[in-house]
Order: C-alpha cells, then structure tokens, then sequence
C-alpha cells in the first residue's frame, strides 16, 4: 500500500510504497521543489498504476505519470484559462468524465468532457448567483515575505479591482486552526467580499499552518503571541514597505485562532492596527484550556505543546504572557467581538473577559453575541448580520465601502445580536457545595419496555431516531438498557443501579467500541480497552446515562430549590458539578407536568430540560442543545 509519512529525520510529508507483510518501505516520491508536504496521487483503478501526483505549494502543481491524462489536463487548462482543473468521475475506460472547474475568480462550474472526441457540455454551476458576478471578482496572488528571524512566510494577497493600488486599507485575514490548516488558492468568500468594498486583502500562511513541512508546522510550538504573531506583523510590514498599504489603515480580522490573533495584534502591537474583528476568539489561554471539550480531550498533550502546560510554573508564566486579556490596558484600538453562546471550544466566557476589562478603561469595544450558534456563525441570517457589522465597522475605522441597506429581517437580527457591553458580567465559575446524598426517590417506574423518538435538529435539517428502553429488576438491582437506531448507527448503553437508585455499571457500545464505568462510594473507575482512569467523587451522584430521567422524575424538590450534584462525564473523563431545578409546573400537550432543568455549572448553555408528566410521574420529554453538532437540538419524547 502507499503510504505518506514525515517520520523520523523527514521534513517533508513523503510517498512511501510499504509492504505490510515485511514492513518493507520503497521511497516513491516527495516535493520535486523541495518546498510542500505530498499533497496526493491518482491511480489507474484497472491497472494500479499511478497516474499523477500532486503538490499544494502557492498553486497546485501536477506531476504526471501517463502521458494521456497529461494531454487531456493540459487541453482542458487551454480551455479554461486561469482556472484548475479537477476529474471528479469517469467511465471506467477513463474516456468520458466530469470535471470541475474552479478558479479564484471565478464561480465553480461541473463540465462533461469526452477525452477521445475532445466534447466539452456544461452541466451546471453549483452558485449561478455568482457566476452572475464574476465580473467584480480579484484575483488572488501568492506572496512570500520574511518574518522577524528571517523565516519566509506564504501567503496571499488580494487586491481590490481600482486602478490605483497604492495606499490603500488593508485587512490581515488570519486563519484559525492554528497548527495544520492554512489557506491556499482559490475562491475565498471573506477575501473577495473584503476587496470588494475596497480593501487588500492579505491572508499569511503563518508558522504552525500545514503543508510547508515538520520544521515550519512545529516552529509555532510556545510561539502564540510572539513569533508567529511576528508573522503576521511582518507581513503588515511587508506591504507598507511595498506602498500597497496605508499604514495609518490597517485592520486585523479572523476566527478562531484568527481571532485570538487579532486580540494579541491589539495587545502586543498597539500601534499596528486601526482596528480588530475577533470572531470567536479565546483572549485567555487559561479559560481556553480549562475548557476543552470531550472530543478534545485526546488532544490535551498537544494543546500544552502549542501553548506551555499550565501546570507548571513555566507553562503558566508562557501562557499568561501569550493571553490578551492580561495585556487589555495596552490595547487602544477599537475592536468588534463577535460570539456564539453555545460555542463548545471557545467559551462565551473568553468574549466577555476581555469585553469587561475593555469597557471597564473606557476602550472602544462592541460586541454582537448569538444565543443560537457555537464555534462560527451557520445560520444565514446571523451570516448576513455578522458581515453587515463587519462591513459597516471597517468602513467607519478604515474607510471602505459599505452597504447601508439590508433585508427586514436581517437588520432585527441585527439589533437581536447587538450587546449592551454595560450589562456584561463574568464571574468565574465557582466551586458549589454538593448535596451529600440525593433526596428521597419516590419512583413509579415499572419494568417493561418504552419506545421513544429521538430528533435532532441541525440548521434546518432533521433527522429521526429511535430508542428502544428496557427496564428490569434482578436480585434486588435496577437494569436499563437502552438501543438507538438511526443514520448515525447503532448505539447501546446498559446502566444497573441498587434499589434505591445508586448507579453501579454504565455500560456504552457504538462502532466496536465499548466503553464500562464502575460506580464506588468516592470514584468512578473508567475502562476503555486496556486504559483505566479513575474520577474521583465527592458527594451526591447523578448518572448521566440510562434511567437519568427516572431519577429525576422521583425526585422530592421543593419549587425553585436547588440541588447541586456530581456527574461524571465519560467522554471528557472529568466529574461535572450541575445543578438540578425544579423550575414549575407547565402545560404540555394539553397535560399538567412540571418541568426540571440539569445545568452545569458555569455553562448555562449545557442546560437540559425534562418535563414530568404529572399524573403518572413519568419523563415524558426531554430536550437540549448540543454544541459539538453545530448546536443540534436534541428532543427525546416518550411514545
């Protein structure tokens, strides 16, 4: 089999052909410019021959071993001048395809091509509306300039279409990530949205983004806010020194990391930059760790490699400096946050801190905050909302053009994102006493079997579940067991609690998987595969898995009182300290309920609401938002 590999003393990503039986490796292939990591290979599906490989340097470039797809490709680049081509499908001869064309300044567009009669027919275009446009779109041009210690950095450069391109407003578009991804050719919407109301658009591959090898992707190891943010200033440099920029108009934009970039650009370059765009971007690299999801939590090791481990002294003294909100009174430049409530890897929490220490010196700051989206803005009316912001702020601090009109709907959404910065409050999440014990249960459960249906709502889309719950005793023990069936698979969690409901097993398979939690009087013993973990425990349990809303639903609450329980969470490995309420009776389905929420604390937006059915006492419902789906809305209901 191929294999691509940087292992050992390679730098770069190379083509390797291994023998699996033998371990044998023959080297293939590497960047005949020495400059990129592989980027692919094409290979003859009746022969097994290799067709082509390929390499994403400033542009792609093609490295052709069959001489017929050489002449087919360089007839189609005839054809389709300043544009790329790619073979997304073919007859199984390879003699008729479809091909996709795509340029940065241009609308992609789906042909039929007859490689023996040369027959070309337009399929369609994915984006008409913007084919319609096409006209008003910039190139994209690469760039390389040197950073602070003589490293070349890439880039791109996009200028708007005016004749005269000297002195002009300029926007530093940083890419998130930040180690791996990076930006590359092509049509890029916020670039050519920005250098159509008037900007240059400069978007640097800094170090720590992919593709240009091991050295320059682990160069940015401890390097967030100093040498890869001289990256960026460099670069800034760069076209001030070649007269494109007005240096008295430049602005700082990006998401994610990009966000977290324009902050420390304010922080550690306070005269750089007329102003910034921070969307979803961590301003305290503390709080960012702290936070880390569940699906990240493989990943911590490589986290503390970026940023320093903050359980050191020196790791801590790394992050501290690298954290924008521990310089905020350098920053004297306006800024404009924009966050996402449900954002699972940057916390609302980080775009209020530096919102407070901001407003708190009296500093320009504004602040739009979405309540119904995560990490980035997805749905279309908070895009359309968020870049009318964008465009009007740049305008005002930079003086580009921008559209004063905009649909109803758009502009009251608008007004909805806009946060009064008086009225933000942040208060660490503190630690809260946990109940001892959970109060009495008076339970009506039964054994037998329930049918449920499980929806999730992601972005308009919808897709439909179902959960089959079995509910056994035996020797005194609860047994629930639960299957879900759906697009997603199958999933099994299997629970056992004592009599008077102390979990004792949590069992969970999904995709060959199996993951088994023991429950002991201060622990919690994890095991997956051969790794053991253990969490500790200290007070009132509450399962987060089969027979949770029974629980729930027996449990003795007094209107609005508080109860303050453990949960450990088996994907993050951590115990969760949450709050559940009994927040007062309702109307559902024409039925009396009462219904109970379950919070974490310190995150209002992991809120998860049941609603008990007050005549039998049973969990007729139960819904929540889960940000690591795009902020899916998740709703059980009881057949």
């Amino acid at each position: 089999f191929y294999l691509e590999s940087n292992k050992g003393d390679l730098d770069l990503s190379t083509l390797f052909l291994m023998d699996p039986n033998t371990g044998e490796m023959e080297r293939i292939e590497s960047d005949p410019e020495n400059r990129v990591d592989f980027g692919s290979l094409r290979i003859d599906r009746n022969s097994r021959e290799l067709i082509s490989t390929s390499y994403t340097d400033d542009r792609t470039r093609y490295y052709w071993r069959d001489k017929t797809w050489e002449t087919n490709y360089q007839f189609l680049k005839e054809k389709f001048p300043g544009r790329e081509i790619d073979f997304q499908s073919s007859t199984v001869d390879y003699s008729k395809f479809l091909i996709s064309v795509w340029g940065d300044k241009y609308a992609s567009e789906s042909w039929f091509f007859d490689a023996k009669t040369k027959e070309l027919i337009h399929q369609y275009t994915p984006r008409p509306e913007l084919k319609e446009v096409e006209q008003h779109l910039a190139p994209m041009q690469p760039v390389r300039f040197a950073s602070s210690d003589g490293l070349e950095i890439p880039g791109y450069l996009t200028l708007p279409l005016i004749q005269d391109l000297q002195n002009l407003p300029v926007v530093v578009l940083v890419h998130g990530g930040p180690k791996g991804p990076r930006d590359s050719w092509g049509y890029d919407p916020q670039a050519q949205f920005l250098a159509n109301r008037g900007y240059a658009v400069l978007q640097p591959n800094f170090r720590a983004s992919g593709g240009y090898g091991k050295k320059f992707l682990n160069a940015g190891d401890l390097q967030w806010g100093k040498l890869m943010q001289d990256d960026i200033t460099w670069g800034v440099k760069y076209l001030i020194e070649q007269g494109i920029a007005d240096q008295q108009r430049v602005a700082i934009m990006g998401g994610s990391y990009g966000g977290y970039a324009t902050l420390a650009g304010l922080a550690f370059t306070p005269e750089l930059y007329a102003c910034g765009v921070d969307i979803v971007g961590p301003s305290n690299i503390f709080t960012l760790l702290e936070s880390i999801p569940p699906y990240w939590e493989a990943g911590r090791a490589f986290l503390y490699g970026m940023v320093g481990d903050p359980k050191t002294e020196e790791g801590q003294e790394l992050i501290r400096q690298a954290s924008p909100l521990f310089s905020a009174e350098q920053i004297i430049r306006p800024l404009l946050i924009i966050q996402g409530a449900n954002d699972p890897r940057v916390k609302q929490a980080e775009a209020d801190q530096i919102v407070i220490a901001l407003r708190d010196r009296g500093h320009d700051v504004s602040y739009l905050l979405a309540e119904d989206e995560g990490h980035g803005f997805a749905k279309p009316v908070n895009r359309m909302a968020m870049y009318a912001e964008v465009e009007r702020f740049l305008a005002e601090k930079i003086g580009g053009r921008y559209q004063t009109s905009m649909p109803d709907d758009v502009a009251r959404r608008l007004e909805e994102l806009r946060v009064d910065i008086a009225g933000v409050t942040y208060e660490p999440p503190a630690d809260v006493v946990l109940a001892s014990a959970l109060p009495e249960i008076e339970n009506r459960i039964q054994a037998g079997t329930e049918e449920w249906t499980i929806t999730l709502e992601i972005q308009g889309q919808t897709l439909q579940m179902d959960m089959s719950r079995n509910i056994s005793q035996h020797a005194g023990q609860w047994i629930i067991a639960e299957q879900i069936s759906g697009p997603m698979g199958e999933i099994a969690e299997h629970a056992i609690y004592s009599s008077q409901w102390t979990p004792q097993q949590r069992t969970i398979s999904q995709g060959g998987m199996e993951i088994i939690a023991q429950y002991n009087k201060n622990k919690v013993e994890l095991q997956m595969g051969e790794q053991t973990v253990e969490m500790s425990i200290d007070g009132a349990v509450l399962c987060d898995g089969p027979g949770r809303d029974a629980i729930l639903a027996g449990l003795k609450l007094d209107p609005d009182q508080s109860l303050f329980v453990a949960v450990p969470d088996l994907m993050s490995q951590k115990v969760k300290q949450c709050e559940v309420k009994r927040e007062g009776v309702e109307e559902l389905d024409g039925q009396s309920v009462t219904k109970i929420s379950v919070t974490v604390v310190g995150e209002p937006s992991s809120q998860i609401l049941y609603w008990r059915h007050n005549e039998s006492g049973k969990i007729v419902r139960s819904q929540r938002t889960v940000p690591e789906f795009g902020n899916a809305q998740m709703t059980k209901v009881r057949k």
